[in-house]
Formats: structure tokens, C-alpha cells, sequence
């Protein structure tokens, strides 16, 4: 098969890209939408969720179960790990030049694409081991030696729509919501389809649901 292109719709290709793909998207040779979506789709295949772009961390869901994705102490979680120093050195007067102010870490991405897996996991780190997704905002309070001395729980309610829905309609079009309830009724399909007929707008049989899971 012959197919000639003309020369504004072909993209240089990054040459010599590790197996694993490139770690920091700023040393890609050529930067444009191609190659950085092609260096994105290597990281996941190779099982990378998180790839830098300069202070930047992008975070890839890996739709499955990963070896120690669970446990933050493990590598995989080394990049999130260094985010969480850097900004916690970010907060100490030496280096903030005598003085202090607060940071914030920002989280965006669609639903289901695993902004709250990666708030727990950023809660963790800091051993806060029981921080839960589900209802709640926490806020932590460092002095200047980065010791916790106060912390704030603002509850808020729980978007039922993540269980009984597993596509939701928003202004920009349909967007799938993951979670871990639909891996874990995969092979009983009828019977979800059952409950969310019978559930899906009885809010407290979804908060009940909650609590037992």
C-alpha cells in the first residue's frame, strides 16, 4: 500500500525512546501532540502510571491490577513520593526564604481517571494511613519542623452516580466512571443491572452499601 502525505501532516518521531518510555516529557526532542501522546501510551503499556513534565506529575490510570500498586512504599510510588517532599520542603521557612505559606497540591483529570486513588495515596505517604476518599476533605496543619499539629475533616455526600452508573452524562459529552464495585460484580452482570434498576434512586440503601463495603 502506497500513501503520500503532504509534508504539514507528518510529525518527526522521537528516536533512540527507551523500552519503558521517557520518564520527563520536557526531554522529549520534539514536542507536539503525537509525541507526547505516543510517549504517554509507551509509559502505560510498560505499566508506568506516573510520568513528569518538569514539577508537573501525570497520572495514568491503569484500568487493572498492578504488582504493589497498592502499597506506596513500594518504587512505583517513588515519583508521587518525591512530589510529596518537594512540597513539603516548599513549606519549611529556610528554604521558603525566611517565611511560610501554604501548598496545594492539584489534581485534574475526568472521572474515574483516579484523582482520588492518588489523594489517598498522597495522605499515606504523609502516614496518614486512614484517609478515605469516600465523604470527606482532609486538611493537615505542619509547623515549621513539618510536624502535623492540626488537621480538619469537612464531610460532603457521596456521588451515587459512581455506583449505579457506570457512564454519566455531562456537558461535554459521556465520561466513565470506574469503580471498584463493577470489578467486583464483573461476572454477575444480570444482577447489576437488577440492583440498579431496584437502587438507583434510593440514596440510603447506596449509603447502607457503602458502609458494608
Amino acid at each position: 500500500m502506497h500513501l503520500e502525505l503532504s509534508r504539514d501532516r507528518v510529525w518527526p518521531r522521537e528516536e533512540d525512546e527507551p523500552d519503558n518510555g521517557v520518564d520527563n516529557l520536557v526531554n522529549l526532542t520534539h514536542i507536539n501532540n503525537p509525541c507526547i501522546l505516543h510517549a504517554l501510551h509507551t509509559r502505560f503499556m510498560a505499566n508506568n502510571m506516573f510520568t513528569h513534565v518538569d514539577n508537573i506529575l501525570l497520572a495514568l490510570n491503569p484500568w487493572g491490577m498492578s504488582k504493589g500498586q497498592c502499597d506506596v512504599t513500594t518504587q512505583n510510588y517513588e515519583p508521587l513520593r518525591a512530589m510529596l517532599k518537594g512540597a513539603l520542603r516548599k513549606m519549611t521557612p529556610a528554604v521558603a526564604g525566611g517565611g511560610t505559606y501554604h501548598h496545594s497540591v492539584l489534581l485534574l483529570g475526568d472521572s474515574g481517571s483516579g484523582k482520588s486513588y492518588i489523594a489517598n495515596a498522597i495522605l499515606h505517604t504523609d502516614a496518614n494511613a486512614d484517609s478515605s476518599r469516600f465523604g470527606r476533605v482532609v486538611k493537615v496543619g505542619l509547623d515549621s519542623q513539618n510536624v502535623l499539629v492540626a488537621a480538619t475533616i469537612q464531610c460532603f455526600q457521596v456521588e451515587s452516580s459512581r455506583i449505579t452508573g457506570f457512564h454519566t452524562r455531562t456537558k461535554s459529552g459521556n465520561t466513565t466512571a470506574f469503580h471498584v464495585l463493577h470489578l467486583l460484580h464483573q461476572t454477575h452482570r444480570k444482577q447489576d443491572e437488577q440492583f440498579v434498576e431496584q437502587h438507583s434512586n434510593n440514596n440510603d440503601t447506596l449509603g447502607q452499601l457503602m458502609v458494608w463495603i
